[in-house]
């Protein structure tokens, strides 16, 4: 609900919760903040408690009684949430986390958990222009939607659609989804003998009979991606982490680890693709997280020989003309999770048409 006194300073609980590490902050911001003031911040380690409810209480003690003490509270959580419930699949000696019981217990009102990507999207209403990279020329068009993509352990997708603020002015509702879970669709030889690969040899893939999207290229993918090439092409396997073969592979060392880094890219531009094509995000495609970040030059390549973006247009000349019309940015701002986690509680606080989008230039 909006604050009628919404001239003043606030203060609010924000935090990222993952399955090992939970970041807390108690920031102080008003109705017109771009980023709040960061008032104190504090890392968990998760494994270290039995709940999540004990790390909150051990954060607040400090603030009890204080006028710091939190109104609200956003808290991006790694996990499904319904009803302002969820349980943590990678925390399972951890009781059901219920944000309204929390909320009752520490008076703090809302109490609200949202999903990790949820708040990545929400992030992209407050994120600096010098975070942002394009990867073509297209300009953004304001008032439609957007769409965020984030390769990491898993794929992370959601859409942005636009509404009327109640000033008049455009206002985003943040639709979460569970893309990365759509089954891997091969579209040439490559992409078949990757599949059986995974289906025949990958333990957890053939327990499954399944390779979804994100089990096909994401960070877990990548090992799998240098075994598939070193078996098909015949050379010896060496042991070697998923940062090392993408590294190796951006500076060209190894032609396994090109090859690994070629088709990574190649997979992430198909997707993406096909995500646009669900959602038509003429305000941009946002890609974001550490794994594109630690690769983005070979991103950002000519077109003409940017395995991402020959994937991105892949398709027949009439979808290639639409999908040409979406402009493209690599995030490279870090804490996405806790930055969407404040511009929810500033929703929160003060009310949609409080928060605004810029032109991306």
């Amino acid at each position: 609900m909006a604050d009628s006194t919404n001239s003043k300073e606030l203060f609010s609980l924000i935090a990222d919760v993952g399955g090992t590490n939970a970041r807390l902050q108690l920031i102080k911001f008003h109705q017109d903040a771009s980023i709040p003031d960061t008032v104190a911040s504090t890392f968990f380690k998760t494994e270290d408690f039995t709940s999540f409810r004990d790390i909150v209480k051990i954060f607040l003690k400090d603030f009890e009684g204080t006028p710091q003490y939190p109104r609200n509270a956003t808290l991006a959580i790694a996990g499904a949430v319904f009803n302002n419930k969820l349980r943590m699949a990678n925390l399972p000696h951890w009781p059901e986390m219920d944000g309204d019981a929390l909320g009752d217990e520490f008076n703090i009102k809302p109490f609200k958990f949202i999903n990790d990507f949820e708040a990545v999207g929400y992030s992209l209403l407050k994120i600096p222009k010098e975070n942002l990279v394009q990867l073509n020329t297209v300009q953004p068009v304001l008032g439609r939607p957007m769409a965020v993509a984030g390769a990491g352990t898993g794929l992370g997708e959601c859409v942005l659609n636009p509404g009327v603020a109640p000033d008049g002015g455009i206002q985003y509702f943040v639709c979460p989804t569970e893309g990365g879970h759509k089954d891997f669709a091969p579209t040439d030889q490559t992409d078949f003998d990757y599949l059986l690969y995974n289906l025949n040899e990958i333990e957890d893939v053939k327990a499954m009979n399944c390779l979804s999207t994100e089990r096909a290229f994401c960070g877990p993918a990548i090992p799998v991606m240098y075994s598939f090439f070193c078996k098909r092409d015949g050379v010896e396997q060496q042991k070697i982490d998923s940062r090392t073969i993408l590294q190796k592979g951006l500076k060209n060392e190894d032609p396994i680890c090109a090859k690994v880094l070629e088709y990574h890219a190649k997979l992430y531009g198909k997707e993406v693709s096909n995500f646009a094509l669900d959602c038509l995000p003429y305000a941009g495609i946002f890609l974001v997280g550490g794994l594109i970040n630690s690769v983005i030059d070979y991103f950002k390549a000519d077109a003409a020989t940017n395995p991402f973006m020959k994937a991105y247009m892949s398709k027949d000349k009439v979808t290639n003309a639409v999908l040409a019309r979406f402009p493209i940015y690599v995030v490279t701002y870090e804490e996405l999770g806790l930055l969407g986690a404040f511009v929810k509680a500033q929703i929160d606080a003060f009310g949609p048409g409080h928060v605004t989008t810029e032109k991306k230039d």
